[in-house]
């Protein structure tokens, strides 16, 4: 699988042996939120700098090294393939970029497009795209803002952006779906769990607001406290195992 791949480029790019590549995922991630507690960004750049300049590479090595990730990830790639064979496809807040790699592998003929903020666990993803069979295409906000795309994946990035960002981004991926049938796929992490996860942005009401602007998006596992609190309620989702919603249709 393609995390098995990272991991073992990580290892030989750091010189580390198998067993302290081990004791690396199997760290509690603490140490990013600490970092994150110390800067304490409150502003878009403060935000963006502050993922520009930590070496979290390690972190999403863990988190997609975990088994239940690993489905998750797998879903996603399951779902793309069933709407999607020859298509545009955007990862957008990609990480390292292993749900594209996987997109490629799995369908050669899609063209896949990586955009995330610069940062090493991005430059991590590039450099191990150099070497790949079937390399995907890295992208940045000029790109995006001239093409238009048939899938969108927002895949654990919303809940890390502040209000003002949110309500940017939620325009700009909006302004990029392929008419009449774009769709953008993307998954929420709902929990707060301020001292292991300060970088996610608690889901208030103000917030929820913002998303009562999105049309053609689907929700991925939003099975959490805040569905049954807030969402359901007001953007009418309907829980699921997986999908839990098609919003099709504009909001009133």
């Amino acid at each position: 699988m393609i995390i098995d791949e990272m991991i073992e480029c990580y290892r030989v790019r750091h010189n580390y042996t198998q067993a302290e590549v081990d004791r690396l995922l199997e760290v509690c991630p603490l140490a990013m939120a600490q970092l994150w507690n110390k800067m304490n960004p409150t502003t878009p750049d403060q935000v963006s700098n502050f993922y520009s300049s930590v070496d979290y590479t390690a972190e999403l090595l863990r988190y997609h090294d975990i088994e239940s990730r690993r489905d998750k990830d797998m879903d996603i790639v399951i779902e793309v393939r069933a709407k999607n064979r020859e298509a545009r496809v955007l990862d957008f807040g990609c990480g390292m970029g292993v749900i594209g790699f996987m997109l490629k592998d799995v369908m050669p003929k899609l063209t896949v497009e990586l955009y995330d903020l610069g940062s090493p666990a991005f430059d991590f993803g590039r450099d191990f795209n150099v070497s790949r069979k079937r390399p995907v295409e890295f992208v940045n906000t000029f790109d995006i803002q001239h093409r238009t795309y048939d899938f969108i994946i927002c895949n654990d990035v919303l809940e890390h952006l502040i209000d003002q960002s949110l309500a940017e981004t939620i325009d700009l991926l909006q302004s990029r779906l392929a008419s009449p049938y774009g769709k953008i796929f993307a998954q929420i992490g709902f929990y707060h769990e301020p001292h292991i996860i300060p970088m996610h942005f608690e889901w208030t009401e103000k917030r929820c607001d913002i998303l009562r602007k999105v049309m053609r998006w689907e929700f991925w596992d939003v099975n959490h406290d805040f569905l049954n609190l807030v969402m359901q309620g007001r953007l009418g989702l309907k829980q699921n195992r997986t999908v839990t919603a098609n919003l099709g249709q504009p909001l009133s």
